[in-house]
């Protein structure tokens, strides 16, 4: 049922006639929200204003909405009109309407078309990126608090685009529902490479592209709006399809938003999801289609800040090849400081950090973390809401266990309160919390010939870079196969590998041991052309993966469960191992505090130590 409008307070309860109120993270600015607040969806003026082509004359009479007019002046009129009168609906009847771009949409106005099979917008062709609008083809004009939607249209691209729409910081209001892109960036080319052959009898005349892959935009770039809703659409691009602000482009990400029941074709990443917050993303269907080759799928802070509260569930994913392969990923290992905390305050806020030699603190990561590592307090982590300074860090809340001279912390980037919930991934690479990721459930999802599903925690020493997962659980799922293509850029050996051959699901912790100068070490001064072929190990050599749970997951074929690398507080419980050569392994090297019980694995399982069942 729905809420009136109004401020509301939530509680919860963990035990019969306990409740508490409910108390999240919003930015630093708002560290502590109570209050959920509703407020309903824009409405828009019932006026329409129709698009006019003269429909009573014969088509080739008409001044638009056929192929042999434009139909700028046409459109840009209704526009105008809609406008004047302070919103309202341009409506597109059937037709084909062929424009030079782009469509600037008033404030309060709805972009619809009579139906999206009928209705067909083609932009004119853009051979160079220079040629093509900016920020893209359909946007709004702007203004603090403005709205405005897209339904029922489809819209062709055939060329270069910086972006196919265009949703501006500003704008707190957005729908797309029923739409149609197909954003072709190499459509009938003779070649998709820049400088191609062009002309030539053997090309048939074709022209060829004079930009490349990476020069692309988005089909959808929500540049830090808030309050946006895609649903029902039909999208397919030649780079991502639906990016969420801070990299490319420097704005803020995209807040409170639903993304649900679409199909995204994608080549680039279907989502690309740079420090999102708040969204549901629920009931999507990804594939590749064709415009370009198929990349995997980000959570990440390539923007540096944070990323939180995102719900993605009942999603299919299929077919990832291209590039680092994941299918689904937390990006990249960055961080700013790894070493002692020197004094906390009287209230347990403000923290003072050992110095330069440790790295710093910095304002890139407001809304962050600081998770202690190793010592008293290992296992927490609290959010960044101030920086006093290179040394003095303010955080939201005291520590549960306060911190003293044994405490090891490390600040950067946060990832976390993040559900996935029964998705479907096919035929691709892994699935992983890899670098920052706190408190993420992964539950009830279905794999079939993917790489891993891994929580994996790593570090890049040089940048003072330890990014630990913590509080991760991965309950429920079920691996149908664990069979997967082999992936020769990531299936390097340990102690720098991207896989847990010939293991499947299981906790990874990397880059801390010595490493081979190849193909990437994490510290290359120890290599050289005639010194050692290996790196050094890293000054920090405590886990960076804490209390994670591995529960109630099925392995069918194929596959099992290891725990590897700088690790502690894991429980492995009520695991089920089927029809497979390995079991349950625990390198004990590093990994500690380990709890392993209630599983069941073959009885011919190849595992040195750990405990065996009935035969499967």
């Amino acid at each position: 049922e729905s809420l009136a409008e109004g401020d509301y307070t939530a509680t919860l309860s963990k035990s019969p006639g306990v409740w508490s109120p409910l108390a999240f993270f919003e930015s630093p600015q708002v560290p502590r929200r109570t209050a959920v607040v509703i407020r309903h969806a824009r409405t828009f003026k019932a006026d329409i204003f129709r698009v006019d082509c003269k429909w009573d004359l014969p088509i080739f009479e008409r001044p638009c909405g056929w192929v042999g007019a434009r139909s700028d002046t046409a459109i840009n009129a209704a526009l105008a009109a809609a406008r004047a009168n302070g919103g309202g609906t341009v409506l597109l009847s059937r037709g084909q309407y062929y424009i030079d771009g782009p469509i600037v949409v008033p404030n309060g106005v709805r972009v619809r078309g009579e139906s999206r099979e009928l209705v067909a917008v083609h932009f004119r062709e853009a051979p160079k990126p220079q040629d093509a609008p900016q920020p893209g083809y359909v946007y709004s004009d702007g203004g603090d608090g403005h709205g405005w939607a897209l339904e029922e249209l489809t819209l062709y691209v055939s060329a270069f685009y910086h972006s196919v729409i265009f949703v501006h910081p500003t704008c707190t209001h957005f729908v797309m529902q029923r739409c149609r892109v197909r954003a072709v960036a190499w459509a009938m080319l003779g070649s998709p490479c820049p400088g191609g052959p062009s002309g030539q009898t053997g090309n048939r005349g074709m022209r060829s592209a004079q930009f490349k892959a990476q020069d692309l935009g988005e089909v959808i770039y929500l540049a830090g709006n808030r309050n946006y809703a895609i649903l029902d659409n039909d999208l397919l691009g030649s780079f991502i399809i639906i990016h969420t602000g801070r990299n490319p482009g420097g704005q803020q990400s995209a807040v409170y938003g639903r993304i649900a029941g679409n199909e995204l074709w994608n080549a680039n990443a279907a989502h690309w999801f740079d420090d999102i917050k708040q969204v549901i993303f629920e009931q999507n269907t990804i594939r590749p289609g064709g415009a370009m080759v198929s990349w995997g799928n980000n959570v990440d802070n390539y923007g540096d800040g944070y990323a939180q509260h995102m719900y993605s569930a009942h999603n299919t994913f299929q077919n990832v090849w291209a590039g680092d392969r994941e299918i689904m990923t937390f990006d990249p290992v960055e961080g700013h400081y790894m070493g002692p905390v020197l004094t906390v305050d009287a209230l347990g806020t403000t923290l003072t950090l050992a110095g330069l030699s440790n790295g710093t603190a910095n304002n890139a990561s407001l809304g962050g973390a600081i998770t202690v590592l190793q010592g008293a307090g290992a296992g927490q982590y609290r959010r960044i809401v101030a920086m006093g300074n290179a040394t003095h860090v303010t955080i939201d809340r005291p520590f549960s266990t306060p911190l003293d001279r044994s405490s090891r912390i490390t600040l950067g980037p946060f990832k976390g309160r993040i559900i996935f919930h029964a998705n479907e991934y096919r035929d691709g690479g892994g699935f992983q919390t890899y670098g920052n990721a706190q408190d993420v459930v992964v539950s009830e999802h279905r794999f079939a010939r993917c790489e891993a599903l891994l929580s994996w925690g790593r570090a890049n020493p040089p940048a003072h870079a330890y990014c630990p997962n913590v509080h991760v659980e991965f309950v429920h799922n079920v691996i149908e196969e664990a069979n997967h293509m082999w992936n020769s850029n990531g299936s390097y050996p340990y102690p720098h590998p991207k896989t847990i051959e010939p293991y499947y699901l299981g906790v990874l912790g990397s880059d801390q041991d010595v490493q081979p100068c190849m193909p990437y070490p994490h510290d290359a001064s120890n290599c050289s052309s005639t010194g050692p072929a290996h790196s050094k190990p890293a000054p920090f050599q405590g886990p960076i993966n804490h209390l994670i749970v591995l529960r109630g997951n099925t392995i069918e074929n194929n596959g099992g469960i290891a725990v590897r690398g700088h690790t502690s507080d894991v429980l492995v419980v009520g695991n089920i191992i089927r029809n497979s050569s390995v079991g349950i392994h625990v390198n004990k090297t590093h990994a500690a505090h380990v709890f392993v019980t209630g599983n069941v694995v073959p009885s011919d399982a190849a595992d040195p130590e750990l405990e065996r069942g009935r035969a499967m």
